[in-house]
């Protein structure tokens, strides 16, 4: 059996993934199917499937880079394995950290907008009861900053998972 979070061998039957700990139980079975969701073991369909989508031809090499080498997700952020420094900058997307909610309501994925919004309010509240008057203006950028790194170096993976996969999501 292959554990659908770290995509290593374990026993079959197993509860817990003695390589990263996720839980195998059926409590956790939705979260366990989609993360078995995220690669698409049969290389050529999904290379077919991103070939047919009426986008253009460099958003479509940023999708079949990531149908090749997206290894899973850890904690709703893609793991790419080992790649080069380059090649992991080049899945970072400018537009995406420019205008990250409205990015991601642009391409269709509402769900995932709302859920950036909503963390960037909590820890805008949390700067706000925590720090001091002088520094909440660092701290307010530094939590845009960090929603906006997340959004940049998540996009291409999302796209992948919306338009390939054919996954709704909200993280």
């Amino acid at each position: 059996m292959i554990c659908p979070f770290c995509k290593e061998e374990i026993a079959e039957g197993a509860i817990k993934c003695k390589h990263c700990g996720s839980m195998l139980t059926t409590q956790f079975q939705t979260q366990t199917q989609v993360a078995a969701q995220t690669v698409i073991p049969d290389s050529t369909n999904g290379h077919a499937t991103i070939d047919a989508l009426p986008i253009s031809e460099g958003l479509k090499k940023k999708l079949h880079f990531v149908h090749d080498n997206l290894k899973g997700t850890k904690f709703g952020c893609p793991y790419y394995g080992k790649i080069s420094f380059s090649e992991n900058l080049s899945q970072f997307s400018v537009f995406a950290f420019l205008f990250t909610v409205f990015y991601y309501l642009v391409k269709g994925m509402w769900r995932k907008a709302l859920v950036l919004l909503l963390i960037h309010i909590v820890l805008q509240v949390l700067v706000t009861l925590i720090l001091p008057w002088q520094y909440q203006g660092l701290g307010s950028l530094l939590c845009v900053m960090a929603i906006a790194s997340i959004a940049a170096s998540n996009a291409y993976c999302d796209l992948y998972r919306k338009y390939v996969l054919k996954q709704e999501f909200w993280w």
